[in-house]
């Protein structure tokens, strides 16, 4: 039976301040689904609602047929992982993955082959009987990941799960944990404000702004089509010209950037930053700034330095057209 996270107009207040404004929104199942915004967009919030952590002032919550709006976090069936990870600091690894099944009925002997399959599942089996304070930021936040999973949930709930950690970790940790999710087929939201994170994890990116939905859509559709200069501003680099009350915008890896004497517009090479294989190049055309990534060998074989004159070229098939410019991106 499909089991689909539908939301039907949320809408959430605290005070004078709208966190979730009419959201409605429908998560297919067994897919991984990034909720995406700057700070204050209303994503936890959304997130809490669906745990049950929240209680929305209005609209509905269904998991497939079932309506689970008024129900408790422990009546739903959801597995949450928090920023934090919440682990107990005087159970072990073992012991706060079997927290919380035993409530459920299950024999001693079911609980300690369950733990031990998600030892193994989040690669961990060596540190069972480690304290948290005896593991590493990564190694906490797979036992927080087993122990969400532990009971078999319908749904996964991540709220940054991997924000604390530094950024070699984050990206190993973001790698094992889509595998995961698709070799365990389990529908899952992650909150989010790293883009890349977003784009790189999700079979879907919701982004949100202000308490509403700006777009939905696969990572390549938000990036390479976005619905507005917000969301075109928020999901990676992008360059915004003005023209006659329009905004044509164009992505920095699209700009064509040539050495003098060939076609295009002129510029001047202002700054340049180093990225290993690429280039940043901050040109400048009188009052118009453009950013442009290159490969760092044309640099060095076409001989453009800082301060040399180019010419620059965009092409119309990468370029975006909006009615006006992006407004608190």
């Amino acid at each position: 039976m499909v089991r689909s996270l539908r939301l039907i107009e949320i809408c959430k207040s605290y005070g004078p301040v709208k966190a979730l404004s009419s959201v409605s929104l429908e998560v297919p199942q067994g897919r991984f689904t990034c909720l995406l915004g700057p700070s204050g967009c209303g994503k936890t919030t959304l997130l809490r609602a669906i745990a049950g952590l929240e209680k929305p002032d209005s609209g509905r919550i269904f998991l497939g047929s079932r309506e689970i709006t008024g129900l408790p976090p422990s009546a739903r069936g959801f597995g949450v992982v928090f920023q934090s990870y919440a682990l107990f600091p005087n159970l072990t690894a073992r012991e706060n993955i079997a927290y919380g099944l035993g409530s459920r009925g299950l024999n001693p002997r079911t609980i300690q082959l369950r733990v031990l399959e998600m030892l193994d599942l989040v690669g961990l089996k060596g540190e069972a009987d480690r304290y948290p304070s005896q593991l590493s930021g990564g190694q906490q936040q797979r036992v927080a990941l087993a122990r969400a999973l532990a009971p078999a949930p319908d749904l996964l709930l991540l709220d940054e799960p991997l924000s604390a950690l530094d950024a070699k970790v984050r990206m190993n940790l973001r790698r094992e944990l889509r595998n995961l999710q698709e070799r365990l087929g389990i529908t899952t939201v992650m909150v989010t404000h790293d883009q890349e994170e977003a784009l790189s994890i999700a079979d879907e990116v919701v982004v949100m702004k202000d308490g509403q939905i700006m777009q939905k859509g696969s990572p390549l559709e938000i990036y390479d089509r976005p619905a507005n200069p917000f969301v075109a501003d928020f999901v990676g680099a992008i360059n915004f010209l003005e023209d006659e009350g329009r905004v044509t915008a164009i992505r920095p890896e699209h700009v064509r950037v040539f050495p003098e004497g060939k076609p295009g517009f002129q510029a001047e090479v202002r700054e340049i930053e180093f990225r290993g294989a690429s280039c940043r190049l901050v040109l400048g055309s009188g009052k118009t700034r453009l950013v442009a990534d290159v490969p760092a060998s044309l640099l060095k074989e076409k001989g453009i330095g800082h301060g040399c004159p180019v010419r620059i070229d965009l092409p119309p098939e990468h370029c975006i057209s909006f009615d006006s410019v992006p407004v608190g991106a």
